[in-house]
């Protein structure tokens, strides 16, 4: 036991999963999982259809459906979608990004902003 505090969440209609903890970002969803510090993490973008949390470079550590070889080239392993998380509406969650990745916050006032 690291008796750190963590913080997980549950995609309501997919079985991905996201943890936070104090020094790492673990995402699990169906084809592919990964660990990075949050460091990593760049920015927050949203397009319109779909809110994404991107990351600097693929993680170190990941993991891929055997076969996947173009997978490793596509965005997949440098972005999160949040909405299946209840992004924006998860409190809990942003707040969680504005805690652990300062970094995020211009992304996070934009886009609260934006939304109205």
């Amino acid at each position: 036991m690291t008796d750190e505090t963590c913080h997980l969440y549950h995609a309501a209609t997919t079985h991905a999963m996201l943890l936070f903890s104090r020094t790492n970002l673990e995402y699990t969803a169906e084809q592919v999982a990964f660990t990075t510090a949050w460091n990593n993490v760049a920015q927050i973008s949203d397009d319109g259809n779909t809110t994404l949390l991107w990351l600097y470079q693929t993680p170190q550590q990941i993991r891929l459906q055997l076969g996947s070889s173009r997978t490793w080239f596509s965005d997949i392993t440098r972005t999160i979608p949040l909405e299946p998380f209840g992004y924006p509406s998860n409190q809990a969650l942003r707040q969680d990004l504005w805690n652990y990745a300062p970094q995020l916050r211009q992304s996070l006032r934009r886009l609260s902003d934006a939304r109205g």
